[in-house]
């Protein structure tokens, strides 16, 4: 048995004292092959984070899925995925060129990335769940599900979604299913099949629903007879994930009814004294803050905010939030002392204050300049 064979077995023992092993021979006998390889393509620091990356990926590919690329292809195989993140640029650049009709390399960049990254789709399908579900439609599924994926994976190198990028493979490999149940529900003629699927997308969006602050369950119900709808759609291109999609069906039908509810209640706890600009105004910017720092102090930084003190800020938060604080929202943290919650309070105002300042000096910002400053005073103003 050769080293490399030794190695590959390790990887999928099930002892995890021997994988961990395998995985630190395994850097070692590929990471100096692919080091200047690395270097052509990549400053020193973003080559040093995709050598590792590549590794990292393939030792994933084969102690999940028991991938075995062969001796003699693995550092070619590794140098296709390190080569990844380089043609996303390219083909970021190339598009700029395309739309603008300039000469291009466009088409030839995107073929590259599909040969490398859509054979690995294929392993993705060795899974239980998928392999007991296509039966006789197993090769139209795949290639109507690969080029799904693949479109939508293309679409987020455009649109440079950072944290999709951050655990790449991972992230597809969870699209891929998602995509999977598309499939089924539009085209699967196995109606104990699509039953199947369609409460694990239920399921998925039940599970959203816990995590949105201000649930309505006819809402859901109306929600999810919408979505699926759409799924059944042969129109429909999914951009992003089914929970994410099923969400912004929620909060159209969510605001809607909050809008409608305000018209027959309406409560104006702060009245507007300027033609600076207006209400809504104030409450987009607001609104998007209390998102942009929702993760402050585990995500309890809305919930803090909105529950403190009755002062004018809070008062304005809560109106641009709900337009009005119902006694029953959410559920505090248990705070053994209350100078610990004071504290994370005012870190929570001070993150959302800093936010707004941020925004009222980035020149992309929909808030930069004199408007933004003076709605930042306005919100601000004890």
């Amino acid at each position: 048995m050769t080293l490399f064979e030794e190695v590959i077995k390790a990887l999928i023992n099930e002892n995890s004292y021997i994988r961990k092993n395998s995985i630190l021979r395994f850097r070692e006998l590929y990471r100096k092959q692919l080091v200047s390889y690395a270097k052509q393509k990549y400053e020193d620091e973003e080559a040093e984070k995709e050598i590792e990356n590549s590794i990292k990926i393939m030792i994933y590919f084969i102690s999940e899925y028991g991938y075995n690329p062969g001796e003699s292809q693995i550092v070619k195989k590794l140098k296709k995925i390190l080569s990844l993140s380089n043609y996303e640029k390219q083909l970021r650049i190339e598009m700029q060129r395309f739309i603008s009709h300039q000469t291009t390399e466009y088409f030839a960049i995107e073929k590259k990335i599909r040969k490398i990254i859509t054979p690995y789709f294929q392993l993705f399908t060795q899974k239980k769940y998928f392999r007991s579900s296509f039966k006789d439609a197993e090769v139209l599924g795949n290639d109507w599900i690969s080029q799904q994926v693949f479109d939508i994976y293309v679409h987020k190198i455009f649109a440079k979604e950072e944290q999709f990028f951050r655990n790449k493979i991972s992230k597809l490999e969870s699209l891929y299913y998602e995509v999977f149940m598309v499939f089924i529900i539009r085209y699967c003629n196995d109606e104990i099949e699509k039953e199947r699927v369609s409460n694990k997308i239920f399921e998925l969006c039940r599970i959203r629903l816990a995590y949105i602050r201000q649930s309505n369950l006819d809402i859901f119900a109306e929600s999810m007879e919408i979505f699926f709808g759409e799924l059944k759609e042969r129109n429909f291109i999914l951009r992003t994930s089914l929970p994410n999609y099923w969400e912004g069906i929620y909060k159209t039908l969510s605001n809607k009814s909050f809008r409608e509810d305000k018209k027959d209640n309406p409560k104006e706890l702060i009245k507007l004294k300027t033609n600076l600009f207006t209400k809504d105004e104030v409450f987009a910017f607001i609104y998007e803050g209390l998102d942009a720092i929702e993760h402050v102090h585990a995500g309890k930084a809305r919930i803090l905010l909105l529950t403190g003190r009755k002062t004018r800020f809070t008062r304005l938060l809560q109106e641009a939030s709900l337009n009005y604080m119902p006694n029953n929202f959410g559920v505090m943290p248990d705070y053994k002392n209350k100078q610990s919650e004071a504290q994370q309070r005012q870190d929570c105002k001070k993150a959302l204050i800093e936010w707004m300042k941020a925004e009222v000096g980035n020149p992309q910002s929909n808030w930069f300049g004199e408007k933004g400053l003076a709605l930042l005073r306005f919100i601000c103003e004890s």
